[in-house]
């Protein structure tokens, strides 16, 4: 987040039932760039959970709108994936050995109609069956060296990223634009006499 937007950034967590929204004015609201907001609505969850275990977590999860199921699910694969294309392969693998994780991701991507995401994850999901799956291994035993091991498999992960790359700020625009059109599924405003500073 730049810095100008960072130092008028107020996030808070506010509960409407066990649901986490982020506190923010109107005005930053319309100024956040798209990745921005979509970083600033997962704040509040993810400070919510940040290294607790996973049946807190889990609690925590269930009980967010299906707005912020969404986000989150898609930010939890998004915020790994895009480091590299051996963290795509490894996050992949990691969220397709656990059903409750890669359902959620494969739902948040269906939500935001998302086809280009959807079509890549199906991509790396059929190098994890063909060089994992088929071959009697267990997707937890995915690694890095995968990779430098077969070089056939590495160039088709890279390709892989490459397509993740090249939709990154296509899929970031489409999230915001469904963030500012259902503001009130991620955002509480501050009234407008605590903007006059801003």
């Amino acid at each position: 987040m730049c810095a100008t937007n960072s130092v008028i950034l107020r996030i808070f967590c506010m509960k409407r039932g066990v649901t986490l929204f982020v506190t923010i004015s109107r005005k930053l609201f319309e100024v956040l760039g798209d990745d921005e907001l979509r970083q600033a609505c997962m704040g509040p969850i993810v400070e919510q959970i940040r290294g607790k275990s996973l049946a807190v977590k889990s609690q925590a999860l269930a009980g967010l709108n299906q707005s912020q199921q969404a986000l989150f699910m898609y930010g939890v694969w998004f915020d790994h994936a895009k480091q590299s294309p051996m963290e795509l392969y490894c996050w992949t693998a990691q969220m397709l050995s656990q059903p409750g994780y890669w359902e959620g991701i494969t739902k948040a991507l269906r939500y935001f109609e998302n086809e280009a995401m959807s079509g890549i994850l199906e991509e790396i999901r059929v190098l994890l069956d063909v060089h994992v799956l088929q071959k009697g291994r267990d997707l937890s035993e995915v690694t890095f060296k995968d990779l430098e091991q077969q070089e056939d498999l590495k160039e088709q992960v890279q390709e892989c990223y490459r397509s993740f790359q090249a939709e990154v700020p296509c899929s970031m625009h489409r999230l915001a634009q469904y963030i500012r059109a259902h503001a009130e599924d991620f955002i509480t405003f501050l009234p407008e006499a605590e903007n006059r500073d801003d």
